[in-house]
């Protein structure tokens, strides 16, 4: 029993590692390229067939993947076990460290509910008083986030906001959690600096948020009609509201208001084409992003025009270029682009 548990948390930790490598280079091949050019900058392509002790291995994944010596030391280890084709002698090349990511990232058996994700989730059912909560460090990845954002857009009742610095949240990763923007209206806060995501995560978060132009006469006049459906439940739920909640002190605890889209109809003024502004989620005011990889400038840009809150992306490479004159946000919405901002104390960053 003890040695299976062991097996599937070393698989656990080396698909994050897979997943880390793919989010940040493209495939795992291209990763460990990379990884190479740390060992031998002038002969990479040989550079993977040279056996690495503990200190090299971490040493490589604490350049590329900011991973610590001890983190990158459990990785050694599981790489070096037989159980992964190692030899236990204390040397891995990267070349089967490759063969061993790829293989684990084909399999898919772990895709269903997750005994880690579910603990997470327990913060954020509908029994939760929790309104701050803080998770740094926590190794979370795609599949914990699974069972998290489930419980996110269930909504938790009390939540303002979540804090998920320094874990393992690529961009597949943050699609997920933008699934939960789709229905949980309460949420504030949303910290994810210090992971994986790229610009293609940025766009997947934003897109439940703030304004969207509809430009197809039939979605935009379902949306109208739907929305006039949902603000008369909303009315009569209104006349009889549940009593505020109070934690132990007798103070009230957060609760959002129940909240309602809005679809306007619009023309445009120069061609006098209809389209319609479809306003979903707009209680998320902080959006953090720094220390990820987010490079394309442009895309950020994009985003900009209908967002709702403050996007901040401090000391990411598109920061420098978001800074000069062009590249200027709209009024609307705000991102902060500084390179200057230490690493936090908890909770929030």
């Amino acid at each position: 029993l003890e040695s299976s548990r062991r097996l599937r948390q070393s698989k656990r930790l080396l698909r994050q590692l897979a997943g880390q490598l793919e989010a940040l280079f493209g495939s795992v091949g291209e990763g460990i390229a990379a990884l190479a050019k740390v060992v031998d900058p002038g002969h990479s392509v040989t550079a993977v067939l040279n056996p690495l002790d503990v200190v090299g291995f971490g040493t490589c994944l604490g350049e590329r993947l900011f991973l610590s010596s001890e983190e990158s030391a459990v990785l050694f280890g599981a790489l070096d076990s037989s159980q992964f084709q190692g030899s236990d002698d204390g040397l891995v090349p990267l070349a089967r460290a490759q063969r061993v990511l790829e293989e684990l990232a084909g399999e898919t058996e772990e895709e269903g509910a997750d005994p880690l994700g579910s603990a997470f989730a327990g913060l954020f059912d509908a029994t939760s008083p929790l309104e701050i909560v803080s998770l740094r460090y926590c190794g979370i990845g795609r599949l914990e986030l699974q069972e998290i954002s489930g419980a996110l857009g269930s909504p938790t009742p009390h939540l303002k906001a979540l804090n998920l610095w320094g874990n393992r949240i690529c961009d597949r990763g943050a699609a997920l959690l933008a699934g939960a923007f789709e229905t949980n209206f309460g949420l504030q806060f949303l910290g994810l600096g210090r992971n994986l995501v790229t610009h293609v995560g940025l766009a997947a978060l934003c897109k439940p948020l703030g304004v969207t132009v509809i430009s197809d006469k039939h979605e935009g006049d379902r949306l109208i009609k739907t929305m006039k459906e949902q603000l008369k439940n909303r009315e009569k739920m209104l006349k009889a509201p549940p009593p505020p909640k109070k934690d132990a002190s007798g103070r009230e605890r957060y609760a959002p208001e129940m909240y309602v889209a809005t679809c306007e109809d619009c023309k445009h003024p120069e061609t006098n084409q209809p389209y319609w502004l479809y306003t979903r989620n707009l209680a998320l005011k902080t959006l953090v992003l720094e220390h990820n990889p987010i490079t394309d400038a442009a895309a950020v840009r994009r985003l900009l025009p209908y967002g709702c809150g403050d996007l901040v992306l401090r000391n990411t490479p598109c920061a420098s270029s978001l800074r000069r004159p062009e590249d200027k946000a709209s009024p609307q919405a705000e991102a902060t682009v500084g390179d200057e901002e230490p690493e936090p104390p908890p909770p929030f960053r």
